[in-house]
Parts: structure tokens; sequence; C-alpha cells
């Protein structure tokens, strides 16, 4: 905001002083260089650093936090069953509030926190749960499946379109009408008629939201995917906000993957269309509906999704592209790794055709 707009937003149009701007910037603008998601789960671990001090009458040892008192904290853990991995998160979470403190963290010495880890791995042990990734004959057995319910369909759509555009849990959930970019390759080639570009408007690795467009090759699930949003009325509303902030969720569009299994038309003020205004846009799916519709699109196909899981998408995406030997800079355009690297920020190919191979590598079956 520009300084003499910002002036006039306070009552009385005083101005704000640079102390207030410096406050202001600390405590709303600062602490988006972490993921809402990663502070949360910082939040969450803190609190039991919190609950041992206050259980050992030590707070005041926790901030700045010694060596000495980490070991402790950590000895506890372990004894009453905490993970590994769930004691690296709370000694991250110590770092993380170090840091905003501006305060030594007691991990702080070069290679401390690795070391100090395999101590704890090696008494613990830290093993990982095993998960399968979606691979392309789920797609092509899920892509021929018939005379779905409307919640079936549902779910083999999230599960298929989230595997061929590498993308997380999270970014399903939030893919709205007006993110589908049809035919966006087309005016370079007749080829890619038919194709499809989803614009991620936020990512992990893209904080600066300069705009990911993971692809989809055309062909049977870009069809299907028509279909199912002309069968549930999702529409773009005239009042959509994404040519003016594309990097923001549009209030007034309907989401790709709906809360709740309901046409648009059959919906409160439906009579006006998906989108329309007058109505108000569905709710979008949650990430824990993603996740279970990947479990409930594998029982379709009568697969035990027992190792499986919303990470299992990208897992797939990802698997597939690499077996397929997909160059690393257009694997990553898809999936959004590594996206700091600066080398990567000049990756433009001059024929978008290349952006189509990770989709088609994990929709090679699917003819």
């Amino acid at each position: 905001m520009p300084p003499r707009a910002a002036a006039k937003v306070r009552a009385g149009g005083a101005v704000f002083s640079s102390q207030e701007l410096l406050r202001l910037f600390e405590e709303q603008i600062m602490p988006s260089q972490l993921q809402a998601s990663s502070r949360s789960n910082y939040w969450a671990s803190w609190k039991q650093v919190l609950t041992f001090g206050l259980a050992h009458g030590e707070l005041d040892k926790l901030l700045p936090m010694s060596m000495a008192t980490l070991k402790s904290l950590t000895a506890e853990f372990l004894m009453v069953g905490v993970a590994a991995n769930s004691v690296k998160n709370i000694w991250s979470a110590i770092e993380h509030w170090h840091r905003k403190a501006g305060v030594p963290s007691p991990l702080a010495q070069r290679m401390s926190f690795k070391r100090t880890f395999k101590a704890v791995c090696a008494v613990r042990g830290a093993p990982s749960r095993l998960l399968f990734p979606i691979g392309p004959h789920h797609l092509k057995m899920m892509l021929e499946l018939v005379d779905l319910t409307p919640a079936q369909e549902h779910s083999v759509m999230i599960t298929v379109t989230g595997t061929a555009s590498g993308s997380r849990v999270a970014e399903v959930a939030n893919f709205q009408l007006c993110d589908m970019l049809w035919d966006h390759d087309a005016p370079y080639h007749d080829e890619l008629k038919g194709g499809l570009a989803i614009r991620v408007w936020k990512r992990k690795q893209d904080t600066g939201r300069f705009g990911l467009y993971p692809r989809l090759p055309p062909g049977r699930l870009v069809f299907r995917l028509r279909k199912y949003i002309a069968k549930l009325d999702l529409r773009v509303s005239p009042l959509c906000t994404k040519k003016l902030n594309p990097g923001a969720r549009c209030p007034y569009c309907d989401p790709l993957f709906p809360h709740a299994m309901v046409s648009a038309s059959s919906s409160v003020g439906g009579k006006l269309g998906g989108g329309q205004v007058g109505r108000a846009p569905l709710a979008p799916a949650s990430r824990q509906q993603v996740s279970e519709a990947v479990s409930k699109a594998l029982g379709c196909l009568g697969v035990d999704a027992k190792n499986f899981s919303g990470i299992s998408m990208r897992r797939g995406g990802i698997t597939a592209a690499v077996q397929a030997r997909v160059s690393e800079p257009i694997l990553f355009l898809q999936s959004g790794h590594g996206t700091a690297k600066a080398g990567r920020r000049y990756v433009d190919p001059v024929d978008p055709r290349v952006l189509y191979e990770t989709g088609r590598a994990i929709l090679a079956e699917v003819s």
C-alpha cells in the first residue's frame, strides 16, 4: 500500500509512525516467511516444551535454552514414548522460537542438530510408514470404471487429477474452476488442443507466488474431467477475481472438488447456476476428504488401500516421470520442486509441448 494511502486508513488522517510500521511488518508480514501449516506445527510443538517447563518449574530456562535443558527435555519425551521424528519437530520448534526471540539456539553449533538426532534415532529408531505411489496402471483402471455413483466419480477424479498433476493434498483441495485453463497452450500448436493447464496459486516451494502451471495432456482424463464439471454444474463466476489477483483464492468461483457431492443447480439459489451472481460458491473439499478420496478410488478397484494415502498422488506422478526419464527441469515445473534454485528461474521452454511430458508419463497407459 502506498504511504499516502496507508495514512488515510487511520481515523482522523493521522500518519503511522516508523515504530508502528515496524511493528506492523514484524507482526503481520514477517511471519509469512513460513507456511501457515509450519507455524501451526511449531506452536503445537512449542506448547509441549512449555508443558515440560511448567511441570519442572523451569519456565525461565526455556528461552534461551541451554543444551543441558534440551537433553533433559528430550530424555523425558523419549521415556514417555515420543517418536524420534516428533522429537525432531520439537527441536525445530525450539530453534524457531529462539530465532524469533533473537537468542542463540542450543543446537546452533555446526552439526549439533544432526549428531544429537543421530543418537536419538539409534536409541528410539525412526521407522517410516510404507506408502505406495499411485501407479499408471491404477489410473488406467480408474478411468475405465463405468456406472460410478457421484461420490465414487468424485473420488476417482480427485485421485487421477492429483496424481497426473503431481500435486499435494492441499493443492488439490484448493483447485477452483477459474484455475482450469482449458486449451492453454493450443495457440502454440494444434496438437495441444484439448490440453489443460492448472493454475496452482499457492505452493510450498513457491512462496513468492510466481505461479506454477502443471499440465494435463489431451486425452481421456481431460475429457472425463469436463464431463464431471458439467454434471455438477460447476462454473466460473462473472465476478471472478483471478485476473486482478491471480495469487489468491477467488471468493466467487466454485471449487473443482466440492465438499458436498451435490450439483450447483440443486443448491440454495441454484436456479442462477453455479458461480452466478446471487449464489454463494460451494465449499471446497477438505484436506482430509481429499486423502480419503484416494482410499475410496482404490477401493473401487478392489485394491487394499492401507499403504496408500493422499501423498500417494504426488509420489505417483513424480515416480512415473522419473521412470520415464523426464528431464529434471520439466519435472520440477510440474511438481513445483526446487523453484528456489536460481538456475530454474530461467527454465522457460520455448516449445510448451515439453511441459506435457510429465503428465504423459503418468498417463502413459491411458489412451
